[in-house]
């Protein structure tokens, strides 16, 4: 499922995605998974518009797994908290391990 995506910015990119999808959508959504995910548990997120890193919650995960990717995926641009186009950026991290915390 590409549900962190939306498929009218694949056709082309456009200068800010707010119209179609935001990041604070996209934030509240992976912290609800955080939420419910249990320490050492793992996330998975590949064809997002909007790069995990980037959101509060990530600090409490690590990264385990990077994609291959090393060129921009155009069909699923890349827009940041500001819901502006990365033009050119590329997101390889796509699985995360919550942290235990002693």
């Amino acid at each position: 499922m590409a549900v962190l995506r939306h498929g009218g910015l694949q056709a082309g990119p456009a200068p800010c995605c707010a119209r179609l999808i935001r990041f604070a959508a996209f934030e509240r959504t992976v912290e609800d998974f955080a939420r419910c995910l249990k320490p050492g548990g793992f996330l998975a997120i590949v064809h997002s518009n909007f790069r995990f890193s980037d959101t509060a919650v990530a600090a409490a995960f690590d990264v385990v797994m990077h994609s291959g990717r090393d060129r921009p995926n155009p069909k699923t641009p890349l827009y940041g908290p500001d819901d502006r186009l990365l033009p050119g950026a590329v997101y390889r991290e796509i699985i995360f391990r919550k942290r235990v915390v002693p």
